[in-house]
């Protein structure tokens, strides 16, 4: 039983193309009417004028049967690119579509006459002797015919191109999404032991001294790698939801540098349901603190600021450390962090973004990441596919 309902299950690819030819067909013989009909009313205006009137069922199916029968083989037609592609050889095709157009011609010739005979409808005056008792055939029918053919050929053909070159745009993004997501996963895979390895530093740091906020630190651990666990295999999230996993860092350095750490977050709410990419604050905001909080004794300010801009999401975070020598500025660019960061942003934007670690005027500096606004809703409703990392 199990066996013979596989034998009858249709694979999906199949079952897309019976519909498509299906819905090829309903078009073509609604297209086929339509024609008949005006032909018709042609047809019967002038057979009045020549004072030879005609029933309108005559007149219809005068001309409508022809392209009717034309419709009937609507799905042998649709079969010729399948089964003669012209990748092989010109000759080959055009030989094969020469014998089928011909055989296809004279058959319909045969059907339409002997359609119309039966139903007593005179065909057009004799040029040429057909096969007796199926009325006169032209030349004109014969060579129309054959153009009919080959109008409805190279429409096939074209169709049939035109959704190979889509199928092959597809695979082409689908395995480019593929590309990206394997080097996101590296790039993720490099930073977060990074990440971990300097809060794990920090807790062993403090228990000999203060194991109350070691313990509250590893409590805050705790949640951040659930709330990281939460958006594990996602490439972007929304900024409020980044927002999230960066506040929970935080938490924890204000609790290693307790007095010695000022933070300020302005992101305006209209930014919030835009998407960045995932893991993209806390590298940032890591290498601010690495850089101006930890090797001073005073107290240090960093600033989280996002807001938008000309059609794009400007990130920054500043600090109002000492800044850094040229040298010392190229080195911070290279960090793990910040290295990461920077290949992500091309993997997911290409060109469309832009990235700086620079010294401000004021003393400190400023990691900077401009990229295109991306609204959540825009995402779910595109066609796209999706980069996720595994």
């Amino acid at each position: 039983m199990l066996n013979g309902v596989r034998a009858l299950a249709i694979h999906p690819a199949e079952g897309k193309t019976f519909i498509r030819r299906f819905r090829v067909i309903g078009i073509a013989t609604l297209l086929a009417t339509a024609i008949g009909i005006v032909f018709a009313m042609q047809y019967a205006a002038a057979a009045r004028t020549a004072g030879q009137p005609v029933t309108a069922w005559t007149a219809f199916a005068t001309q409508a049967v022809p392209w009717y029968i034309w419709v009937l083989f609507l799905p042998i037609i649709l079969e010729i690119p399948e089964r003669w592609p012209a990748s092989p050889g010109i000759a080959r095709l055009a030989a094969a579509n020469i014998v089928l157009g011909v055989s296809l011609t004279f058959l319909h010739l045969v059907l339409s006459h002997g359609i119309l005979h039966g139903f007593d409808a005179r065909p057009q005056p004799i040029v040429l002797d057909f096969s007796p008792g199926l009325g006169p055939v032209s030349a004109s029918q014969v060579t129309g015919g054959l153009m009919i053919y080959s109008v409805l050929v190279g429409l096939t053909y074209m169709e049939h191109y035109r959704r190979a070159f889509e199928a092959s745009a597809l695979e082409s993004v689908q395995l480019k999404a593929q590309v990206v997501t394997a080097e996101l996963h590296s790039l993720r895979a490099q930073l977060c032991p990074h990440f971990l390895f300097n809060t794990l530093n920090s807790v062993c740091g403090l228990i000999p001294g203060d194991p109350e906020r070691a313990e509250l630190m590893i409590a805050k651990l705790s949640q951040l790698l659930r709330q990281a666990l939460q958006t594990d295999g996602i490439a972007e999230v929304t900024l409020a939801k980044e927002l999230e996993f960066a506040c929970a860092y935080l938490d924890i350095e204000m609790i290693r540098y307790e007095d010695r750490l000022r933070i300020a977050i302005d992101v305006g709410d209209d930014a919030r349901e835009y998407i960045v990419p995932s893991f993209l604050l806390q590298p940032l905001l890591e290498n601010a603190i690495h850089h101006a909080v930890a090797p001073s004794r005073s107290l240090r300010s960093l600033e989280l600021a996002v807001h938008l801009s000309a059609g794009t999401l400007v990130i920054e975070v500043r600090d109002d450390g000492v800044g850094l020598v040229p040298g010392a500025l190229e080195r911070r660019r290279e960090a793990i962090g910040l290295k990461s960061t920077r290949a992500k942003l091309e993997l997911l934007y290409g060109a469309s973004f832009s990235f700086s670690v620079q010294n401000r005027p004021t003393g400190g500096v400023v990691a900077r990441v401009v990229v295109p606004l991306r609204s959540a809703t825009a995402r779910a409703d595109a066609r796209d596919p999706q980069v996720q990392v595994a």
